[in-house]
Parts: C-alpha cells; structure tokens; sequence
C-alpha cells in the first residue's frame, strides 16, 4: 500500500483479500472501502472476475490455487459464481459476441472494464439459467432429452464434499459420519470455533486407528460463515479411506508458538 495515500491499494493486496490471505490491517482496510467506496467496490468486483476467470481457465498454481481452493471456494455464493464462469467459458473462448461486446482474457494485474464484467457476468448468469431450466422440464417431460452439460475445465475441479464439524467437547458424542462417493475429488472440511481467538491455525489428519498423522496443513486463517468462525481446509479425497480420523487443531501466536484446540473427531464410510 502507498504510504501517501493510506487508502490507496495495489491489485495485488487485493487479490490476497479475496484469498483470505491479506494482514488483519488490510482486511479491516478493504472491508471498509468495499462498503464506503463505490470505485473501490467496482474494481474489487473487476478483480474478482479476473481471478474466477483464471481458476477456470487452470492458470492458478502453488499457494494461489490451493488457498483459491481452500478459502475462495469455501462459500456457497462463491462456488456459484465459479459455476457461472465455468458455463461460460465455452463461448468466451469462441469470443462469442454479446450486443456487440467480445469477451476477453484480462491478466490478473490488469483491472476489468467495468462494463464489460457486467455484461459478462449477465450472460453467464443467462447460460447458467437456460442449462438448469432445460433439466427440470427434463426431469418433467420424459419425451424431453436433456441438454448436454456445458464444457468444464479438466485442470480446475471443484471441491463437491463439504463437510462441517461443531466444535469438539468433553463429553463423549457418537463419531459425525462423512458419506463420501467413490468419484469424490475433494473434501472441504469446516472445523467451527467457540472464538477466534489466535492469529492463524495450524491442523493434522490423524488415522485413529493406527495413530499416526497422514497429513499437515500450514497456517490457515479463520474465516466467518453465517456468523460463526471457521477454519477451512480442502483435502484430496484419495487421502481419506473408510475408518476413523480427528482433525487435531491448534492455534498459532504472531510469535509462532501453538496452542492445541482440540480434535474434531469423524468416521468416513462409503455413500
């Protein structure tokens, strides 16, 4: 950020605040803008494209993609807007004209044109409704066959298990049962807080059953859904078998040091 103008931010630092990624300083920053500033709302709504439109594309990699996955993803309204962009990309790539507007691909560090991420965004949404509607009058009209699904990315999947996991407690509870298909890619799990009271967090996958970690994530922040605090993370679904984990989760201090929180306990069984 300039040392200038304190509310002058970079499309970087933006980009990070959409990854859940930026300062607590810079959060409460652009928190403020989105709501206080309308030329700031529009080129974070101009950002945000661009970044949905790499994701869909497969050009996200290392850190981005994995807290794109992990973050981004992990809210519902965002997984729809993913969709969208996926539905459209089919056209977008064939420069499809819309009332005399040709959608383009635009880097990450150069902001959208505003009205051309408006009109982008309401045919996608356009595309996106005719697809479903012609699968319910599918599903109601037996003599009607259902339109092909839209084209999606191989080398961008989507998380399609989320999982969410109250906080844990002293007293013992039957283990939470994650159904997971056997063409499951990934698994978001949610781990709720009682409060977000640490810097970051910091969580290993334990197998209970030989009691042994099989995985670690690093430093995640929390985030908030519907009012209550979280802690997000996306895993492979070939890491999880069908027998009995805890997800160990500790807290970390601006200092490194940790403080173990608990173990969200599960069974994984087969859907």
């Amino acid at each position: 950020m300039s040392s200038a103008n304190p509310n002058h931010v970079e499309d970087q630092d933006v980009v990070q605040y959409l990854l859940g990624a930026a300062s607590e300083e810079q959060t409460d920053l652009l928190d403020r803008l989105s709501i206080s500033d309308d030329d700031f709302a529009c080129r974070l709504k101009a950002l945000e494209d661009d970044l949905v439109d790499a994701y869909v594309r497969g050009e996200l990699s290392g850190d981005t993609l994995e807290r794109f996955r992990s973050f981004y993803l992990s809210s519902p309204l965002r997984r729809e807007k993913v969709r969208f962009a996926q539905a459209l990309l089919p056209l977008a790539d064939r420069g499809a004209p819309v009332s005399g507007i040709t959608r383009r691909r635009i880097p990450l560090s150069f902001p959208r044109q505003f009205l051309a991420a408006a009109a982008c965004l309401i045919l996608a949404a356009g595309v996106y409704w005719m697809f479903e509607n012609t699968r319910r009058k599918a599903r109601v009209q037996p003599g009607l066959a259902a339109a092909p699904p839209p084209a999606v990315s191989s080398t961008a999947p989507l998380a399609n298990i989320v999982f969410v996991l109250p906080p844990p407690t002293r007293v013992a509870t039957a283990l939470r049962v994650l159904s997971l298909p056997s063409d499951a890619n990934s698994v978001t799990f949610q781990l709720e807080l009682e409060a977000n009271d640490s810097h970051s967090y910091r969580a290993a996958l334990r197998d209970l059953a030989a009691d042994q970690i099989v995985w670690r994530s690093g430093d995640v922040p929390a985030v908030v859904e519907q009012g209550v605090p979280a802690v997000v993370l996306n895993l492979p679904a070939k890491l999880l078998q069908y027998r009995s984990y805890s997800l160990d989760l500790a807290g970390v201090a601006p200092s490194g040091a940790t403080e173990t929180i608990g173990s969200y306990a599960f069974r994984v069984a087969a859907k």
